[in-house]
């Protein structure tokens, strides 16, 4: 009985201390809808800048994604500038704001990596962070 014991409770302990080789890069993700609704249902080109880096991505009238990922500079955390332009043929929009990243651990909150990230979205010309549940979590 305490032999069986002993190794049971090894087998939680170690398994809890277990670390996945999961990955992860500092983003900011946009609530695909929120941009959707500020330029309508035409094809459109959206350019993200924070923290120094721009990224831009063609979108098509047809798309069904959900959300836009962007990479963040690898040392980024806390709060950041963000802002973003959208262009639908000859309109253009603009928002910005300074969001609040959140870090995670893709592998458990004992285990490396830490990256940082947030879930945006767009009100009026304000680039805010999104209310939690909006995107998909991140593993």
């Amino acid at each position: 009985m305490k032999r069986w014991f002993l190794s049971s409770l090894m087998a939680v302990v170690l398994g809890a201390c277990a670390c996945n080789a999961a990955g992860c890069g500092n983003d900011l993700r946009f609530d695909a809808a929120s941009l959707r609704e500020w330029i309508g249902s035409k094809a459109f080109v959206v350019e993200v800048c924070a923290d120094g880096r721009c990224e831009s991505r063609r979108v098509s009238a047809s798309s069904t994604t959900r959300w836009f990922g962007f990479p963040l500079n690898e040392d980024v955390s806390g709060e950041v500038k963000v802002e973003v332009t959208i262009t639908a043929g000859s309109d253009e929009k603009q928002a910005s704001g300074i969001v609040e990243l959140d870090g995670y651990q893709p592998n458990g909150r004992f285990c490396t990596p830490t990256c940082s990230g947030a879930d945006l979205t767009i009100e009026g010309d304000s680039v805010q962070n999104a209310e939690p549940g909006l995107i998909a979590p991140r593993d």
